[in-house]
């Protein structure tokens, strides 16, 4: 015989009825439990997403019933009507995708899959290849080469000594030849830590100029002659003449960079060789402190480190780079808020912005050989953290036709 639940009287001595349940938690445990099953997989330290969206070149327009699949997991998606794909559970580690689509050209790309955020693509396809590799860029310490919509790409050093990073590619003049740093992969000075030149193929790798400093060398630029590289050495711009084999440092160039955590100043020749334009913080410690100790402005000086000259004044302004015509400079500048991408004439005047991201950072501008682009890293679209932004992008002088050339590619160079 079932046990019968017992309840007590009331005061009139009537049996109380069972108490009604509260169905709120209930109600939001079920609506918990369908979100998360609803949810896209979230990610993790090990785990974490990709998303993005296939563009056809050939039609201008996003690309539907493209396969976009990882055969080392045997994963494959088809890209919807507006392009768009998702790839979810992917472990946080290096993969090799392909893409393919009836109409258009197979490709292969190498992709990072980032921890902590879901990773944004931007992957274009053509229906015609054999288009000219002219932008340069850096990938987990090798130099590789591509076109302007990343479809073809190729590693120049893959098969060079593996104690070196190589870092920061620049075209020399006439692109016949490759300018880049490179250094011992362990953390001992050697003697070649240093600029380096190649082939515009990869072939013949030169040492130009060795290091004796300990401190980290970076942000390589060349002059349009061909004789000058200037770079940066932990704090401090150094130029080193091929002519001549002279390599000397600018002293006294920056306003105790270390107080306020940053160094790169960018520095940018001028076409004459004559001039450099960089980025610094103001002279006055004190005023920094005030308002903001991270503020940069951009200055003109002449090649011995003389006659400084500032061009900008308001907000953060840093990672200017001279026009090949000599005539604009492209820097990035915070005054509208978010950094953005602004062009101004040599002389500083006629500021004007070119680039509405809102992204959260924006780094190593150059300017297209024929100046009518800028490349950019930058993470915009992006939803993963990262300290670097790893993604290549390009805009039109005019702030039309920006498009990612590529992913997980530093320091773009064409």
């Amino acid at each position: 015989m079932n046990a019968r639940p017992i309840y007590p009287n009331d005061e009139r001595g009537e049996p109380l009825m069972a108490p009604t349940p509260n169905l709120k938690p209930i109600a939001a445990l079920t609506l918990t439990l369908l979100a998360t099953a609803c949810t896209p997989f979230k990610p993790s330290g090990d785990f974490s997403d990709i998303r993005g969206r296939i563009v056809s070149q050939y039609y201008n327009a996003p690309l539907a019933n493209a396969t976009v699949s990882i055969p080392g997991l045997s994963t494959s998606v088809k890209t919807n009507d507006k392009g768009e794909f998702y790839l979810n559970g992917l472990p946080t580690t290096w993969m090799d995708a392909e893409i393919t689509h009836p109409s258009h050209l197979p490709l292969k790309r190498q992709i990072h899959v980032e921890p902590y955020g879901t990773k944004y693509l931007e992957i274009w396809m053509d229906t015609v290849g054999s288009k000219p590799q002219e932008v340069l860029f850096e990938r987990e310490f090798d130099i590789w080469k591509t076109d302007l919509y990343g479809q073809n790409q190729v590693n120049l050093t893959g098969s060079q000594n593996r104690r070196l990073y190589r870092t920061y590619p620049v075209w020399a003049p006439k692109k016949d030849k490759i300018g880049y740093i490179a250094f011992d992969s362990s953390t001992r000075l050697t003697v070649q830590d240093g600029v380096w030149t190649m082939r515009a193929d990869g072939a013949m790798p030169r040492q130009m100029t060795s290091v004796n400093e300990s401190g980290r060398v970076y942000n390589l630029d060349w002059t349009a002659d061909g004789n000058q590289f200037a770079f940066m050495l932990q704090d401090r711009i150094y130029v080193y003449n091929q002519q001549l084999g002279t390599l000397r440092g600018l002293n006294n160039l920056m306003a105790r960079a270390a107080t306020f955590g940053t160094f790169n100043m960018t520095p940018s020749w001028t076409p004459d060789g004559k001039q450099l334009v960089f980025s610094n913080h103001t002279s006055s410690i004190s005023a920094n402190f005030r308002f903001d100790p991270n503020q940069r402005q951009v200055f003109i000086m002449d090649s011995q480190g003389g006659n400084q000259r500032p061009l900008t004044r308001d907000g953060d302004n840093y990672g200017a780079v001279v026009s090949h015509d000599g005539r604009k400079i492209a820097y990035i500048s915070t005054v509208s808020g978010q950094p953005e991408i602004w062009i101004m004439d040599i002389d500083g005047t006629n500021p004007r912005q070119i680039s509405y991201l809102r992204s959260q950072r924006l780094e190593a501008l150059h300017w297209s050989q024929d100046d009518q682009r800028i490349l950019f890293n930058s993470d915009y679209m992006q939803h993963y953290k990262s300290r670097q932004p790893q993604e290549l992008w390009v805009i039109e002088t005019d702030g039309r036709n920006l498009h990612m050339i590529s992913n997980d590619a530093l320091h773009g160079d064409n």
